[in-house]
């Protein structure tokens, strides 16, 4: 599926990070852009690797051409895979500290999109929204594009 997507986005992969487990632990943080209902979000408040953790991840960086045949103007993309577990919050909260620990800055990114699969449920603003896309959303429309949408 990676090498399917890779291609699908016509990406060329700069880095194929290997498959990486890490281990979290939570903590609830006040914050006060929750609703007056909310008053804590989940945060991650130590992300270490292990072999043995919960949450999966594997990490392609490279570059899209805006436009076919144009070296010149590229997008730097990452694309996040992941294993969702059970525990939405959680999965968003692990979500976060990987963002942090590739140094991805979710508002102000080096990065002109960001594509991950599963519902990441990071609160996003301004041109973050723009930048973090489907990744499932993207593969079906890329597989389709150019058909009536019919299979065989």
């Amino acid at each position: 599926m990676i090498e399917t997507f890779n291609w699908l986005l016509g990406l060329e992969v700069a880095l194929l990070d290997k498959p990486r487990t890490y281990d979290a632990e939570f903590e609830r943080e006040y914050d006060s852009e929750l609703p007056e209902d909310q008053h804590t979000r989940l945060q991650v408040k130590r992300f270490k690797e292990d072999d043995h953790g919960s949450y999966w991840f594997r990490v392609v960086d490279g570059h899209v051409r805006r436009e076919y045949g144009n070296d010149a103007d590229k997008e730097k993309v990452m694309v996040i895979w992941r294993k969702l577990t059970d525990d939405p919050e959680k999965d968003a909260a692990a979500l976060e500290a990987l963002l942090s620990k590739y140094r991805v800055n979710q508002s102000d990114s080096e990065f002109d999109k960001i594509y991950i699969n599963g519902p990441h449920g990071l609160s996003l603003t301004g041109q973050a929204k723009s930048k973090l896309l489907s990744l499932e959303e993207t593969f079906m429309a890329r597989m389709w594009e150019d058909t009536d949408g019919a299979m065989g």
